[in-house]
């Protein structure tokens, strides 16, 4: 019996995950936005705003994560905790196309996009992105919450911390942590660990307190 699913969030990154949905079978019941405009979701019905989440029942209902990233995954964090506060599940989502190794662990409501890989060992926490193209290799560890984007790499046992936004293309060397909360520009090239809370650009990478 397929699950009843509900999306939170209409935006491009809705549109992408309603799309795997629909490539794996898996039917979209509705949505949840503060308003059906700007929709990416094409037919799927619109359930409500926010104060929807409340009329539908968490034993019956499992979640997607639509919202997309504006900055780093606070606000897509804090969504995801309160519905799970409330009794809902996520469900984990790999696209066809992505590799992930059998000794990896994704965690609940983890989103695995087109041509992404995630390999031996890795640890993937619960609500992170592992965006299209983008490489997490053996052993690294991802908090939750985090956002690895558009063909970003890690290379072998990195740690990212929970909340952190590894930019588009950016590269990490092996055994490097990036702290929690922190930002790593587009392009970056990172040679030393980062602090919680930080951003790092550049080639090499140099870091500054984002507090």
């Amino acid at each position: 019996m397929k699950p009843t699913v509900v999306m939170l969030g209409a935006g491009g990154h809705a549109g992408v995950l309603l799309e795997i949905l629909l490539e794996q079978g898996i039917p979209l019941e509705g949505y949840i936005a503060p308003s059906a405009e700007g929709s990416r979701l094409g037919n799927v019905p619109w359930l409500g705003p926010d104060a929807a989440l409340d009329g539908l029942d968490a034993a019956s209902v499992s979640l997607v994560n639509g919202l997309g990233l504006a900055k780093a995954s606070t606000a897509r964090g804090t969504v995801f905790e309160n519905a799970r506060a409330l009794g809902f599940t996520f469900l984990t989502i790999v696209d066809a196309t992505a590799i992930v190794k059998a000794s990896a662990d994704l965690g609940e409501g983890a989103q695995v996009l087109a041509g992404a890989i995630v390999g031996t060992g890795a640890r993937i926490g619960a609500d992170t992105i592992i965006n299209t193209g983008a490489i997490v290799d053996h052993d690294c560890v991802v908090g939750p919450h985090a956002h690895i984007a558009t063909g970003a790499a890690l290379a072998g046992g990195v740690t990212v911390g929970a909340g952190s936004h590894i930019g588009l293309g950016a590269r990490v060397i092996q055994g490097i942590t990036v702290g929690s909360g922190s930002t790593i520009g587009a392009g970056a090239v990172v040679l030393s660990d980062v602090a919680d809370r930080s951003t790092a650009v550049g080639v090499p990478a140099t870091s500054r307190s984002s507090t």
